[in-house]
């Protein structure tokens, strides 16, 4: 299930129920072929909307590459990493199957994770590098620069939505009058038009104007012309992402949302410097290391299973904050006596699970491996409060189970990041006219993500997402 698009189809539910809040109900998952299907035809209209409007190697397909087959279709593999360089050369590095997963009509490239990549040498010399601080009023920037650029505005500060307006002109020395929505937090605004000069810029607070975005400082983007980010809500509303670093975490909240809670998260591997939250939801980052990543995180939501409607059910048992993180404790909640009640159990057994093993709470607050460990509910205290170390990234399953087999259940999760390395020894990345821009020790490159799938189109045909230069048959 990509994303969190599965609200989409629980928005139909009603507000109290636990499927509309969770995406871990059973009935969730029943129905992730259904958003599967809607994924798709999201995906598609996104797709054309880039195409038409804009157009770049990180974020739009605008072709797909035909391989002709007989009925049954071959194993085949493609290189994990290709560079080409200006002078017309190319190498490729690694090896990887691509995975067919679907027809052409039905299914969606952008859906699946990038799972490789071409990477596509620039000239430094084309890369142009202005910004500006405007503080709030009118600002003269005058500023002709050596071929039109997108702009892109951020607040300097982070305390609410804005206005700018941007003057200049284009190449053919049309006049161009833009007005900006500015976002508050880590996101920039890009230009719908590209402006070869700018003259003045208008605005209601103190921002930022640049060509290009310093990736360790603003990690997303939206624009006018773009379609939504495919993130929402549990109404099913698109709603504005927004990305945070968080040491070796990654955090991605609402960001016009009441309380400021995030909506996934995931840990790496390492220390995080740099993050940019692409319109496909993909997540490339840059660690202290230098090595280039990028995920695609969706809900553990086949990890939870033997789940019930009273899931997180605050009455009884609830986790303080559903999204763990390795190294830090896991507190759960619960109220013995409501239980008892609830059930008529004169005792309750409290099984803590995780990665496929579970360990019992005992009367002293230790924990057992004994599976035929209860407590006698007369030995509780109205409130018991559990703190349990989070050491992996899979899902604590806590439960309090009747002596008639009845339970309650919560669990605190971290996100699957279905992360993927793809090069070492980069040493900056920004974003530059709606391109991915990768610094290595010696030469600027242009990344375009491959996805390393193919679907059927056809009795005969297979297409895929990029123009591999090795596909082999495995």
């Amino acid at each position: 299930m990509q994303n969190i698009t599965s609200s989409i189809v629980r928005s139909y539910f009603a507000k109290w129920s636990f499927p509309y809040h969770s995406p871990f109900a059973n009935l969730s998952k029943l129905l992730m072929p259904a958003s599967n299907y809607i994924n798709s035809n999201i995906e598609k209209s996104a797709l054309y909307a880039s195409i038409k409007y804009r157009n770049t190697l990180l974020e739009s397909l605008e072709n797909i590459y035909v391989l002709n087959i007989f009925e049954d279709a071959p194993a085949l593999s493609c290189e994990f990493i290709s560079k080409r360089y200006l002078d017309g050369t190319y190498a490729t590095s690694g090896k990887i199957r691509l995975k067919e997963v679907g027809d052409y009509e039905d299914v969606s490239f952008m859906q699946y994770p990038v799972k490789g990549g071409a990477l596509i040498e620039v000239d430094k010399s084309g890369i142009i590098k202005n910004d500006f601080v405007c503080p709030a009023g009118e600002t003269f920037i005058d500023k002709t620069f050596p071929e039109e650029v997108s702009i892109y505005i951020y607040p300097t500060d982070t305390n609410g939505i804005n206005k700018c307006w941007l003057y200049g002109n284009d190449s053919d020395g049309e006049i161009l009058v833009e007005e900006i929505i500015i976002h508050k937090s880590n996101i920039a605004t890009e230009s719908k038009f590209k402006f070869r000069s700018l003259l003045k810029v208008v605005s209601q607070e103190d921002i930022n104007i640049s060509t290009y975005l310093d990736l360790k400082q603003v990690h997303s983007v939206e624009s006018q012309v773009a379609f939504p980010k495919r993130f929402t809500n549990n109404d099913g509303e698109f709603v504005v992402a927004d990305i945070e670093i968080d040491e070796d975490h990654i955090h991605i909240y609402d960001v016009d949302a009441i309380l400021r809670k995030p909506i996934i998260s995931f840990g790496m591997d390492e220390k995080i410097t740099h993050a940019y939250l692409t319109s496909n939801m993909d997540v490339f980052t840059l660690s202290e290391t230098g090595s280039l990543n990028v995920s695609k995180p969706t809900p553990y939501i086949s990890e939870i299973t033997n789940v019930n409607g009273t899931m997180n059910d605050n009455r009884y048992l609830y986790i303080e904050d559903e999204i763990s993180r390795i190294g830090r404790n896991i507190t759960a909640v619960f109220y013995p006596y409501r239980i008892a009640a609830k059930t008529l159990t004169s005792s309750v057994k409290v099984p803590i699970e995780n990665n496929g093993t579970a360990v019992y709470l005992d009367k002293n607050g230790q924990m057992t491996l004994d599976a035929n460990t209860w407590i006698s509910i007369s030995d509780m205290n109205d409130i018991v409060r559990l703190n349990i170390e989070c050491d992996n990234p899979y899902p604590y399953i806590v439960k309090v189970v009747s002596d008639e087999g009845e339970f309650v259940c919560a669990a605190a999760y971290q996100d699957n990041s279905n992360t993927i390395g793809l090069i070492n020894n980069v040493s900056d990345m920004i974003l530059y006219d709606g391109e991915l821009i990768i610094y290595t020790a010696d030469k600027l490159f242009k990344f375009k993500p491959s996805r390393c799938v193919m679907l059927r189109h056809g009795q005969n045909r297979l297409v895929v997402d990029s123009e591999y230069l090795k596909v082999e048959e495995v």
